[in-house]
């Protein structure tokens, strides 16, 4: 399992799409002819005016426009107006024969990327493609910036909308990230819990043989995993379930990625269930499970002994195979009412053994509910007070 965060940098090779912008077509194309010679990326496209131009901008992408000052029509501040209005953040670079204060202070107002005077010989063509190249490499970048901001925000809000912790940690165990359900954990904030020691990594730390974080962080593993309980600082105790890989970032390891889930309730459900399973099955009084039809799902040793029936005998079958006969109809109508109502019924029963013998019993059956009052089975506890009923 390897995470990476690598960049997604515009490509240095590809294509530069310009769009010059100027009414003398033979200076147009010696400009094209020596910013081709000057990087070999540029791809030149001409329009002989501002309206010919903006059609073509709306026909096709381009990554920079170059237009000339003076044109028939609207001039190059007018079109870079109404550039602006549709295309607010293309590089656009006024480059013009006429060069005065006041047309490079409307052409800034106006939201030029660029000013550049046309001058004599050819250094003037290896400037304007610099100033192109720069251009476009930062609009790109911006671009880029926003993209990555973007989906970085997407993926927060991803990880803080996860049920389970999601964290990010330094080589030093530190937070340098952690989810909103980290912070609920505990009762803090993603902010508040950036820059401290990460509780669950010293504790892993602490319980394992060597330091599988520091071999994470070495590229000696490509993952760790596991269950720890403990005492954590600001949560009490817990069991966390755990899972860390290294977190690449440019083809180097630059800390830890986790995902944490907290297991408490279900191992303590577990224990619970351990402990009320050995007590049933170490019980003196016979015990039965019975699903809501009355079908009997389940008996405990005392059971078997009580009854002289075995388990495999009576699971699958109805507790009416106890019926001695001496309990009359209208009393099982009674216990049926009453379990079905959620009530609880205890009362003394006379049944009958496997081998037809009677026996007088204590029995106390109550409905099992689940999600709010819907009944799921039967709970049934006997005790043989026969010998007593002797006496």
């Amino acid at each position: 399992m390897v995470y990476n965060v690598d960049g997604m940098a515009s490509d240095g090779n590809g294509e530069v799409r310009i769009l010059h912008v100027e009414d003398d077509a033979e200076f147009a194309a010696l400009t094209a002819d020596f910013l081709r010679r000057e990087n070999e990326r540029f791809a030149i496209e001409t329009a002989s005016d501002s309206e010919e131009g903006f059609d073509r901008l709306e026909d096709a992408n381009f990554d920079c426009v170059v237009s000339d000052y003076d044109m028939p029509g609207r001039n190059g501040v007018g079109f870079l107006k109404a550039v602006r209005k549709q295309w607010p953040d293309l590089p656009f670079i006024l480059y013009t024969g006429k060069g005065s204060e006041e047309v490079a202070s409307e052409a800034v107002s106006a939201g030029v990327t660029d000013y550049l005077q046309k001058e004599t010989g050819t250094e003037q063509y290896r400037l304007l493609a610099n100033r192109i190249d720069n251009a476009v490499e930062h609009s790109r970048s911006i671009h880029e910036l926003s993209r990555r901001n973007e989906t970085l925000r997407r993926y927060q809000h991803m990880v803080n909308s996860l049920g389970e912790a999601a964290c990010i940690y330094d080589g030093d165990g530190r937070f340098a990230f952690a989810n909103k359900y980290t912070a609920d954990w505990y009762d803090t904030t993603p902010e508040e819990l950036e820059g401290t020691q990460s509780p669950v990594i010293a504790a892993v730390r602490d319980a394992a043989d060597g330091d599988p974080i520091q071999e994470l962080l070495a590229g000696e593993r490509s993952e760790y995993s596991g269950e720890i309980e403990a005492e954590f600082p600001d949560h009490g105790r817990a069991v966390v379930e755990y899972e860390f890989a290294p977190l690449y970032a440019d083809g180097e390891i630059e800390g830890i990625v986790g995902t944490l889930r907290d297991r408490t309730a279900q191992k303590d459900r577990k224990r619970t269930l351990k402990r009320f399973e050995a007590a049933t099955e170490n019980a003196g009084h016979a015990i039965y499970f019975t699903d809501r039809e009355g079908t009997i799902v389940y008996v405990n040793p005392a059971f078997e002994r009580i009854t002289g029936y075995d388990a495999e005998e009576v699971i699958g079958e109805n507790p009416r195979i106890l019926k001695s006969g001496e309990m009359d109809d209208e009393y099982y109508d009674e216990l049926w009412e009453t379990l079905l109502s959620g009530e609880r019924w205890e009362e003394n029963v006379v049944n009958r053994r496997s081998d037809g013998e009677r026996y007088t019993a204590h029995q106390t059956i109550a409905p099992i509910t689940e999600d709010g009052d819907e009944i799921t089975g039967f709970v049934a506890i006997q005790s043989d007070i026969t010998e007593n009923l002797g006496r």
